[in-house]
């Protein structure tokens, strides 16, 4: 009896179909990195081009993950400056910690870190949507997992895995109410780059107003006290030179960080594999056009102050919380001077949570072929500019400039149409 029940709920499981929907954006995620390959492969093989020209992603040297890795050795914890410690303080809690376990093995250290995404990830899509069959599953994996930004990811070992991650955690526990869990997630990711701390929008917006400010006051605590943690505890902090290296452990990151500022935001550097508004700018007018260090506050205001608008008149709409989540996703890509590809999983949170939506609204599909767009590699229409400047840089931040419009759209016509239905009863 046992054997048969088991059975029947695996043969189940492989047997539900997905909406057919979800299969056409399979599709479109499926011609578009097939078209990608195709082209590189024209380029390198027919054309005799280099890279980048024959490669949508670099070649997998793990650069970032063994810059972080090697600098945080070299400099002994804080104190140093180079673009491998520019992080928050927070990142090298995490980073330490593995380096600890790991005996400062870059092999194992590096598997350690992306298991985080890639093992993790799985393992909560698959729980996510474990009643949805394994169709459903083996899609979202795709769209995911195995999509553009992620690569990106694997190559680069980036540490925005671990952002990525924490962001799919906060998701599901905003889906399944876990306010809590949620705090801690964004407090932590938050801790490591400052830029997730935007998604404390979606319990404001999208709870009472008490309940909101409570849950973003929780994530603002955690991510302090992680900050200060780390700036205790960790090599060349307060326990290692008193208040004198917690200043040095400061000027540090704040120097990393301006040496990064002016690689990635102030050079052409930053347009390669970028996507946000700035970016798309650069790639298709040059440097001198808008420059970062004058437009770039201005455009992060202006993109917020609409997140702000756009999220206030969705609580009145009453839309589903991964539009929220999306609008949300598109500010933090778009808003920024520069916003590397691998940043494109800040989407990843809504795409999950859609998978269990009926999209019953007519605004909801389009919005999620454009998820998918911005998603995937677009090796063409190279503007001249630089080497990198091509569709993946401009096309895929229109993408997410017209996710915002069409959120707004959206929200516009459901309040009206909840006036018009208050004004028949």
């Amino acid at each position: 009896m046992l054997n048969k029940a088991l059975n029947l709920k695996i043969n189940t499981y492989f047997k539900r179909v997905p909406d057919f929907f979800w299969i056409y954006l399979f599709f479109i995620w499926f011609f578009f990195t097939a078209l990608a390959v195709f082209i590189n492969y024209y380029h390198g093989f027919v054309k005799g081009r280099s890279y980048p020209f024959n490669s949508i992603i670099p070649a997998p040297g793990f650069g970032d993950f063994s810059l972080a890795m090697s600098e945080w050795i070299a400099f002994n914890g804080f104190g140093g400056t180079g673009w491998g410690v520019s992080y928050f303080p927070a990142t090298y809690l995490l980073l330490n910690s593995i380096l600890y376990i790991m005996s400062s093995n870059f092999t194992l250290s590096l598997f350690f870190s992306l298991s985080f995404w890639y093992f993790g990830g799985s393992l909560l899509i698959y729980k996510f949507l474990n009643k949805f069959g394994f169709l459903q599953f083996l899609i979202i994996f795709c769209l995911v997992i195995l999509s553009y930004p992620s690569m990106l990811i694997f190559v680069t070992g980036n540490l925005e895995s671990w952002i990525a991650i924490l962001l799919l955690f906060a998701a599901v526990s905003a889906y399944q109410l876990n306010w809590n869990f949620f705090a801690i997630c964004i407090g932590i990711a938050g801790a490591m780059k400052g830029v997730p701390l935007i998604f404390i929008l979606l319990p404001v917006f999208f709870l009472e107003k008490k309940s909101g400010a409570i849950v973003a006051l929780k994530t603002l605590i955690i991510s302090s006290a992680l900050t200060i943690f780390s700036l205790i505890f960790l090599p060349g902090g307060f326990l290692d030179s008193g208040l004198s290296g917690v200043g040095r452990a400061l000027t540090g990151i704040q120097a990393s960080q301006e040496k990064y500022t002016d690689l990635m935001v102030n050079s052409i550097a930053g347009v390669h594999y970028g996507h946000s508004f700035l970016n798309a700018i650069h790639s298709l007018f040059g440097m001198e056009t808008m420059p970062s260090n004058f437009w770039g506050p201005i455009i992060f205001w202006l993109l917020m102050g609409f997140l702000m608008i756009l999220l206030y008149l969705q609580r009145v709409a009453g839309v589903e919380l991964w539009t929220s989540a999306l609008a949300i996703g598109s500010v933090a890509c778009t808003a920024v001077a520069t916003s590397t590809d691998y940043k494109l999983l800040y989407l990843a949170p809504a795409l999950l949570l859609a998978s269990k939506s009926d999209l019953s609204d007519k605004f909801q599909k389009p919005l999620l072929v454009l998820t998918v767009f911005a998603m995937v590699p677009k090796p063409w229409l190279y503007t001249g500019i630089d080497p990198w400047t091509n569709a993946t840089v401009y096309l895929t931040s229109a993408a997410l400039i017209l996710i915002l419009i069409l959120s707004f759209i959206q929200t516009i016509y459901l309040i009206r149409r909840q006036r018009m239905i208050n004004m028949l009863i």
